[in-house]
């Protein structure tokens, strides 16, 4: 506390300001920093004598000790953050940076992605090219990072990173044909049966899409956890018929409101010409129809809790503002984690015959 009108020198008025900020705890301590203030506070201190002679013996302990908490607080932080320092040393190198730069720059288009159009031989060329540039660009990152930062061990991108996840590829372009009842579905080699499938880091992940083996499982996909992926050649619809006549996986006859919402989130260029955007009315009827409870929960957030599946998990979506309709784009992420969560996809949704 001060006495009113109290007239300080040049040295008592930076020393109470020093003091003031530590205690004060106000922003200007948030924008200089705790460090700045005690080192240069101990600065003051030991160069003017008179400085000295104001702090009480007390109170200059209180100070040395800060400063000693601050040491082994930035102590602690460096080796807590030793990881990220080499991420952001490595993301600062020059000589690397470079290319990755390179590769990551979208000029040209490298990186246009015609998803939500229909399938044609242009627009699978130009999504081919797009994963085909952004694995590049990846790739020069992981190699990047293993070089400058190592393996990044105990940190959460590695923890990311190695997730056994697969991303799929747009496979070649092939004229389509009409399907004739008596032929067979020609199915893809084994070379193609991988090809088409790449772990999220080959770098960190230390796996393949042969050892997560994607081809379709030969028992039940259960409802809840993750299903393998199926190849790219075998639709659906036989995927559905390939299970286990004393294990089937569950098919949902609904509606053709609900069929609709289905065929965008789960969308299959070989059966759906073109993607579309999704009322989100549609969606929650969609939801309802096939065994959810839908609340919501506040703002834009709603949980859809299963009531009668053999499910336990809830889901949360965002209903979509001010349009009230889902974007294509962001139907297939709710599709992505419907089937992440429930191990749901297409083909198990069919008409209702009523």
């Amino acid at each position: 506390m001060f006495k009113p009108d109290i007239k300080m020198n040049n040295l008592e008025t930076q020393l109470v300001r020093l003091l003031s900020t530590l205690w004060d705890d106000s922003q200007n301590l948030f924008l200089a920093s705790m460090p700045l203030i005690v080192d240069e506070l101990e600065r003051l201190l030991q160069s003017e004598p008179t400085a000295q002679e104001l702090i009480s013996p007390y109170f200059s302990s209180v100070i040395s000790k800060m400063a000693e908490i601050d040491q082994d607080t930035s102590k602690m932080y460096a080796q807590r953050a030793q990881s990220w320092a080499k991420m952001l040393a490595a993301l600062c190198d020059k000589s690397f940076t470079t290319r990755s730069f390179k590769l990551g720059k979208p000029s040209g288009n490298k990186f246009t992605y015609p998803i939500h159009k229909r399938r044609t031989e242009e627009n699978v060329v130009a999504l081919r090219q797009a994963e085909h540039n952004l694995d590049a660009f990846w790739a020069s990152i992981d190699q990047l990072m293993v070089a400058k930062a190592g393996d990044l061990r105990n940190t959460a991108v590695r923890n990311i990173l190695s997730q056994s996840r697969i991303l799929q590829r747009t496979p070649e372009w092939t004229e389509p044909e009409k399907a004739s009842p008596a032929a067979p579905v020609p199915k893809s080699g084994e070379s193609d049966r991988y090809a088409l499938y790449l772990p999220v880091s080959k770098v960190n992940s230390g796996i393949s899409p042969r050892q997560l083996d994607v081809a379709p499982p030969k028992q039940k996909t259960k409802t809840r956890g993750k299903p393998s992926p199926a190849f790219a050649a075998d639709t659906e619809a036989e995927n559905l018929q390939k299970q286990t006549p004393f294990d089937t996986q569950p098919a949902f006859p609904v509606d053709a409101r609900a069929l609709k919402v289905f065929r965008t989130i789960f969308f299959n260029p070989a059966t759906t010409s073109t993607p579309g955007e999704v009322p989100w009315n549609d969606f929650l009827h969609a939801m309802t129809l096939v065994g959810f409870a839908a609340t919501k929960l506040y703002g834009s957030v709603w949980q859809f809790q299963p009531t009668k599946l053999d499910v336990e998990r809830s889901i949360q979506f965002h209903e979509p503002h001010p349009r009230g309709k889902v974007p294509f784009t962001t139907a297939r992420q709710f599709g992505r984690r419907l089937n992440r969560a429930y191990g749901w996809f297409g083909g198990m949704f069919v008409l209702n015959d009523k």
